[in-house]
């Protein structure tokens, strides 16, 4: 479980991953907007294609950085448990056709869940530069990715994006699934809302 304090940086990780993605890249739009940089790139790009750059590198960017590390995690894993085979008693939890897989195929799940994993981090990013390119003040950004993020962490548990990063549960598809199509969604949406607005302002 993922609420136990032997999980205490998981946790960290999830309920702050806002904060990190907004350090990382997804802030760099208020500060190029408090500079005047974003008048020279417009006249470069232009509109639509500064907006969607940044949209595309606010997903890749965190996508790739957390494949990475959990590339990392994998390959140690690997080295110091080379040879083990045990789940420290999910075994009896093959109830289910869902459980028998991930217990009989434990590094494609874990592939599996990496990347959908990759893609929740990556939907975070877009989502945080959606509002830093709405807000334009860093506290204000700051607060308002963490509540929105909060919010999906602590949603009814059909829909939690735990359900996306946490492999190896007594979760069915039907947990991964809706918060799947929630997450893509609210997006969506969102980076939708922020174009349009955008396109149709003088300024960004």
């Amino acid at each position: 479980s993922g609420t136990t304090h032997g999980h205490l940086p998981q946790m960290l990780l999830i309920w702050l991953l806002p904060l990190y993605i907004l350090n990382l890249y997804s802030d760099r739009y208020i500060s190029e907007y408090n500079r005047g940089y974003i008048n020279i790139m417009l006249m470069k790009t232009g509109r639509l294609r500064y907006i969607l750059t940044k949209m595309a590198a606010s997903f890749i960017i965190p996508f790739t950085v957390m494949l990475g590390c959990l590339l990392i995690n994998f390959g140690l894993a690997h080295i110091i448990y080379r040879g083990g085979y045990t789940f420290h008693g999910l075994e009896v939890l093959t109830y289910s056709e869902v459980n028998t897989f991930m217990v009989t195929h434990g590094n494609l799940t874990y592939c599996i869940y990496m990347l959908m994993t990759c893609f929740t981090v990556g939907c975070c990013g877009v989502i945080c530069q959606c509002i830093a390119m709405l807000v334009k003040k860093y506290a204000h950004t700051y607060i308002a990715g963490f509540l929105v993020w909060m919010a999906l962490v602590i949603a009814n548990a059909k829909f939690t994006i735990i359900n996306l990063i946490q492999p190896f549960t007594a979760y069915e598809l039907d947990k991964p699934i809706p918060s799947f199509v929630l997450l893509t969604l609210l997006t969506l949406s969102v980076l939708l809302l922020t174009v349009l607005i955008k396109r149709k302002r003088d300024e960004l």
